[in-house]
């Protein structure tokens, strides 16, 4: 079950990782569903504790900001600390071993993820996060859950060479 999860998060968080999204609206409802997925698959193996609280929280920060965006608001700084305030608490009363501080900093990416006001700076962090998330399930034997991170990994990186690193027709006349 957790390989199926995590694949359908997969295909949802790929295409996150590479709307182009001059704002962040689209992507945070990708995210948002991306995360639950992703969330859920974490249960469903022996060790990734740290990497479903984190999820799930992750998604709920998602759908706050999802909020604010409707509004045309900016997050304030304030709810930004508490993001990360929630993550540090999170992880560190599921923490077993040092591999859940590594769950932490990945966590602590995800808050400029979703706090990006563009595509290009959601894809930016969001590489952060899944090396961060690869070197975590690696070592937490959290197998589904790093082919999911293992190739948005990748697509990450390519949405960052199609959309941030090429120059378009207009930029080059």
């Amino acid at each position: 079950m957790s390989y199926i999860l995590s694949g359908i998060g997969l295909a949802v968080l790929i295409v996150a990782s590479l709307i182009k999204g001059e704002t962040i609206k689209k992507t945070l409802y990708l995210v948002l569903a991306g995360n639950l997925l992703v969330a859920t698959s974490y249960l469903f193996t022996d060790n990734g504790v740290n990497g479903a609280i984190s999820s799930y929280i992750g998604s709920i920060q998602a759908l706050i900001n999802i909020f604010y965006t409707k509004k045309n608001k900016n997050v304030p700084v304030w709810l930004l600390v508490v993001y990360a305030l929630s993550f540090i608490v999170a992880n560190i009363a599921v923490l077993k071993d040092a591999v859940g501080i590594i769950a932490l900093l990945a966590t602590l990416c995800f808050v400029g993820c979703v706090s990006s006001k563009t595509g290009k700076g959601y894809r930016v962090w969001q590489a952060a996060n899944n090396l961060l998330w690869i070197l975590y399930d690696v070592l937490s034997y959290s197998y589904g859950p790093l082919v999911t991170h293992t190739v948005l990994c990748l697509f990450t990186v390519a949405g960052i060479l199609w959309n941030d690193c090429r120059k378009t027709k207009k930029e080059i006349a």
